[in-house]
C-alpha cells in the first residue's frame, strides 16, 4: 500500500550545506524518483507513486526551503546549480538512500544535469521537462550588450531598485500573468495555483533569492552538461509532445 506524506514543514538537512530542505514524499518498495522542483509535481505524485518511491524536493532558496541572504557568502555566488547539484545528491543520499531517477523542469533540468555530472554514481536516469536554455548567459548575448547586462545586473543587486521591482512582481496579477505564458492550458492557472505559487515568494529572504538568482547570468549551460551525463535521458521541449531525443 502506498503512504503518501505531504510534508511542508522543513524536515531535511543538508550535511554538506548545512540548511533545511523542504521535500514531499510516498513510501513504497519500488525505484526511487526523485522530481524537482516540489510543487510543479503536486498533481503528478499519486501517479507516480504507484510504479516508484517518489520524492519531490525544494530547492534552496525555494518554496519552503531555507533562504540564506546571498550576501552572507561575501563575494563567492551561493545560488548556483553546483550548490542545488550539491542539495539533490546530499537529499538522495541522505534520505532517499538509494540511486534515483531525476525528473526535473525548467532550471531543475540544469540541476539534475549539473548533479549527474558531479556525483554520477547516484543518478540512474532523467526526465527534462521545457529545460532552461539559459538565454540570458553572459555566453549568449553580443560582445556589446555585455557591459550594460552587467550594469543592469548590479542596479538590481544593490539599490533600492532591485527591491521595488521584486515588490511589483511579487502579486497575484503578476504571477498569474506569467504563469498563463507557461502553461499550455490556462484553465489549469486557478487562484489556488497562484496563491501556492506565491506565498513562498513572501517569505523573507526570497526577494534576495530571487534578484540574485536574475543576475546569475554565469555557470554551466544545458549544452555544455549534456555531453558529460552518462546514464540515459530523455528530453521534452512541450509537455504535450513526445520525446524528441533521448540517449
Amino acid at each position: 500500500m502506498i503512504n503518501l506524506l505531504c510534508q511542508f514543514e522543513k524536515n531535511f538537512c543538508s550535511l554538506s550545506l548545512c540548511l533545511c530542505s523542504n521535500y514531499v514524499s510516498s513510501f513504497s518498495d519500488c525505484d526511487a524518483l526523485t522530481a524537482i522542483y516540489s510543487d510543479h509535481w503536486r498533481k503528478n505524485i499519486m501517479v507516480l507513486a504507484k510504479s516508484h518511491r517518489v520524492y519531490s524536493i525544494d530547492l534552496i532558496g525555494y518554496g519552503y526551503s531555507d533562504k540564506p541572504n546571498p550576501r552572507d557568502f561575501f563575494d563567492k555566488p551561493f545560488y548556483t546549480f553546483e550548490t542545488w547539484a550539491s542539495q539533490l545528491n546530499d537529499f538522495c543520499k541522505d534520505v532517499v538512500k538509494d540511486q534515483a531517477f531525476f525528473i526535473c523542469n525548467s532550471i531543475g533540468g540544469l540541476v539534475g544535469l549539473q548533479a549527474a555530472v558531479m556525483e554520477p554514481e547516484i543518478c540512474r536516469g532523467m526526465i527534462l521537462l521545457n529545460i532552461s536554455l539559459r538565454m540570458l548567459h553572459i555566453k549568449k548575448q553580443p560582445w556589446y550588450g555585455r557591459p550594460l547586462i552587467r550594469s543592469f545586473q548590479n542596479l538590481l543587486r544593490n539599490t533600492a531598485a532591485g527591491k521595488l521591482f521584486y515588490k511589483m512582481v511579487a502579486t497575484s496579477e503578476s504571477v498569474r500573468n506569467i504563469l498563463c505564458q507557461c502553461y499550455n492550458d490556462t484553465s489549469q492557472v486557478t487562484e489556488e495555483l497562484v496563491e501556492k505559487i506565491l506565498q513562498p515568494g513572501l517569505e523573507p529572504g526570497a526577494a534576495d533569492v530571487f534578484l540574485e538568482f536574475i543576475c546569475y547570468s554565469g555557470g554551466p549551460l544545458p549544452e555544455e552538461l549534456l555531453p558529460q551525463v552518462k546514464v540515459s535521458f530523455f528530453k521534452l521541449d512541450q509537455i504535450h509532445n513526445m520525446p524528441i531525443s533521448s540517449q
